[in-house]
């Protein structure tokens, strides 16, 4: 079982990873349509949401060479 934590949910501005793994993935964020609307090419603890509007959103990553999806909240 991987052991990450992504929060707070719902979110307004900064979604935190906590993670026990290696993250070796870029992060992707979708709407419910599977649309790219964010992109982080890098591995980064904190990931700026602000931008985007209410809705619920899919978090994609990899950690430790399995891809993972994480289901969050945009409420500003």
């Amino acid at each position: 079982k991987l052991n990450f934590r992504v929060y707070p949910n719902p979110v307004t501005e900064l979604l935190l990873i906590e993670s026990d793994e290696e993250i070796s993935s870029s992060f992707i964020i979708r709407n419910l349509h599977g649309e790219i609307v964010a992109e982080y090419p890098k591995v980064m603890k904190t990931l700026d949401v602000s931008n985007l509007i209410n809705g619920v959103y899919f978090l994609h990553f990899v950690i430790n060479d399995t891809p993972t999806m994480m289901k969050f909240v945009v409420a500003n």
